[in-house]
């Protein structure tokens, strides 16, 4: 039987894997360029500024020419208007030079802390179930495929 207790952390190993690879692609095939929101490249920005070791890069000239959406320039510095928590996790994909395995890997991981959480509550069976549930939870796939601050 699929949930048989000695097969259970195979079946979680396997939606960790479903997961993986399914946010991977829907990012690579549904949305290569991102999405068309505004925020996502505010940050990608501070992704990119932070793992050039700074938290704020100098304004360039002309200044009209370089104006962003939410991208603030103040007293001569330009930083992004965001909390830094989401960027500095891009940041660790700018800096192994692989953003695209960021946002599988944080899909992963909001899975298996589904998972955990209704262990607790519930038994090994139905918190498999409810994990696939939220794996299958089509908010879940299109919010994990961008490069936004909510899981």
């Amino acid at each position: 039987m699929f949930f048989k207790a000695d097969n259970h952390r195979r079946n979680i190993f396997l939606l960790l894997f479903l997961v993986f690879i399914f946010v991977f692609f829907t990012k690579k095939i549904a949305f290569p360029n991102g999405s068309i929101n505004f925020d996502e490249p505010v940050y990608i920005y501070q992704a990119e500024t932070y793992a050039s070791g700074r938290i704020y890069n100098e304004i360039p000239t002309p200044q009209e020419n370089f104006k962003q959406w939410f991208i603030v320039d103040n007293d001569g510095k330009r930083f992004g208007k965001y909390p830094f928590g989401a960027s500095i996790l891009y940041t660790i994909g700018i800096l192994i030079n692989n953003l695209d395995i960021i946002l599988p890997i944080l899909a992963v991981l909001n899975i298996y802390l589904i998972y955990l959480l209704a262990s607790y509550f519930f038994t090994e069976k139905e918190s498999l179930g409810i994990a696939f549930l939220s794996f299958f939870n089509p908010f879940f796939i299109l919010h994990s495929s961008f490069f936004l601050s909510r899981p």
